[in-house]
């Protein structure tokens, strides 16, 4: 069936649904995911110019077909982090609401995984702190902190595959604060 700009696309618990764009791009969508189609523009030779989709809930799991060399016009936001995609296999895991161990109580996280190809993530709440995120590799961007170093693939937990390259300590989270979402 068709999707239109600006339908929201949900699926419920045991389901998932896969999407296949115009340029043979995949998207799929794990379980209890929700995820809006804000823009999808089509050049005149019916290739994509650009795509950009908010996951709000759950996971997504994107092939995106793109010739080398061209702009990061593929996007996906969530409401702490921007993905701008080319020529990639990546997923795309957001939640809120659940803090994490070792986070200082932040409850909204956005992790990365990159499997082939090149990732540039960001959060609009640090514009000048992007960083690409290549195949093996993957990020996790708490709150409203920048994105966490990349770290090998294959790690057990979000926290620790971002947290274990990076030297920093773990972010504080005051949107969490005001939330008043507190470790489980």
């Amino acid at each position: 069936m068709p999707i239109m700009l600006h339908d929201q696309l949900i699926t419920s618990t045991g389901a998932n649904l896969v999407v296949v764009l115009s340029d043979q791009s995949r998207i799929s969508l794990g379980e209890s995911a929700k995820l809006d189609v804000d823009e999808h523009l089509v050049g005149t030779s019916g290739s994509r110019s650009s795509t950009i989709l908010k996951l709000l809930a759950g996971s997504v799991h994107s092939i995106v077909s793109s010739g080398v060399g061209r702009a990061f016009n593929y996007q996906i936001r969530t409401s702490n982090s921007v993905i701008a995609v080319r020529g990639t296999d990546f997923e795309v895991d957001f939640s809120e609401g659940k803090a994490r161990v070792g986070f200082n109580g932040c409850g909204i996280y956005t992790d990365v995984r990159v499997h082939s190809g090149l990732v540039e993530v960001e959060n609009p709440a640090h514009p000048g702190a992007k960083i690409e995120v290549a195949g093996g590799f993957a990020t996790t961007i708490p709150c409203d902190a920048p994105p966490l170093n990349p770290g090998p693939l294959g790690l057990a937990a979000h926290a620790v595959v971002a947290g274990a390259v990076s030297a920093l300590p773990p972010p504080t989270c005051p949107i969490c604060t005001m939330l008043n979402v507190h470790p489980h």
